[in-house]
């Protein structure tokens, strides 16, 4: 299962629609407290998070430690529109994430090699 965080609805829409149809199960947060409560309630079947660094609410940053907290070994990818510097920068420099720049063009390779 993939936790996709994203505010962009239209974003966060289309990506979990195409990894719907690889045939993947989605949920879809748009924002940092939303996306914690799924994870709270779905943490033994989450397999990796798509986590973009600049949310409304509580921040990537944020959120990435509440889950870290929860459990420190989470998959996670980070994105970002920002280069990789300064996307992992934004979560404090934790270079054991995966980065994917905006827009997704490798992002179902790298989920899929990963669940």
């Amino acid at each position: 299962m993939v936790l996709m965080i994203e505010d962009e609805e239209p974003l966060r829409y289309a990506v979990a629609k195409l990894l719907r149809a690889k045939g993947l199960y989605v949920l879809e947060a748009g924002d940092g407290t939303a996306a914690l409560e799924l994870y709270r309630s779905h943490a033994s079947e989450i397999d990796i998070t798509v986590l973009d660094v600049t949310l409304p609410g509580l921040s990537g940053k944020e959120v990435l430690q509440k889950l870290r907290e929860m459990e420190p070994s989470l998959k996670v990818i980070i994105t970002s529109a920002y280069g990789r510097a300064p996307a992992l920068a934004t979560v404090n420099g934790d270079s054991a994430q995966l980065y994917i720049r905006k827009p997704y063009r490798l992002l179902l390779e790298l989920i899929q090699r990963s669940v």
